[in-house]
């Protein structure tokens, strides 16, 4: 059984994942996009090397996620085992100044 209980989460014991199915897929068309869009951004799919069409299209995380967050967060169904205060250690710090 799986979830949270009840008939729908009982089912037959699936396969185990064999390595082969954990295959990065690759582009099979001709040409490939990259960027926001435009033919500036169109490229020759070379099948001959994935690799080159995977990196063009793996993008970075903005700047803005390099910030330093402050503040309370909540995730999950709710609960104070939910919950997460970033910072506050540096503000009892300067409170205590």
């Amino acid at each position: 059984s799986h979830g949270r209980g009840g008939a729908g989460n009982i089912s037959k014991e699936h396969a185990s994942v064999e390595a082969s199915d954990l295959k990065t897929p690759t582009i099979k068309a001709p040409t490939y996009t990259t960027g926001r869009g435009g033919t500036g951004n169109m490229a020759v799919n070379d099948p001959s090397h994935p690799e080159v069409a995977r990196a063009a299209q793996d993008t970075e995380a903005p700047i803005c996620h390099e910030k330093l967050a402050k503040g309370t967060y909540h995730w999950g169904r709710g609960g104070e085992g939910n919950m997460v205060t970033i910072g506050s250690a540096d503000r009892r710090e300067e409170e205590e100044k």
